[in-house]
């Protein structure tokens, strides 16, 4: 029971549905149906969506996103957390 349970918090895996093209990396609760993001639509998406609960599965962990992270890919390939700038 403990594994089904666990198993339903991880973030899915597949394509964006938003871009539809890029990886998807963040997965959103509040943004059903269409709930899975690559890093490009998800920055735009949840700009002004501040409050929506997002996660990612990057780097081997699952993480809750704060509205200050965002998840960025480098050069190499390699998802990371960043943390937004403020002001």
């Amino acid at each position: 029971m403990v594994n089904n349970m666990l198993s339903s918090e991880k973030p899915k895996e597949g394509v964006c549905h938003h871009c539809g093209h890029k990886a998807a990396v963040v997965m959103c609760r509040d943004c059903l149906p269409r709930s899975l993001y690559c890093t490009a639509s998800d920055l735009s998406t949840h700009e002004a969506l501040v409050l929506h609960n997002r996660a990612s599965m990057v780097e081997g962990f699952f993480r809750h996103l704060p509205p200050s992270t965002f998840v960025q890919q480098d050069e190499g390939g390699k998802f990371s957390y960043y943390e937004k700038g403020s002001f």
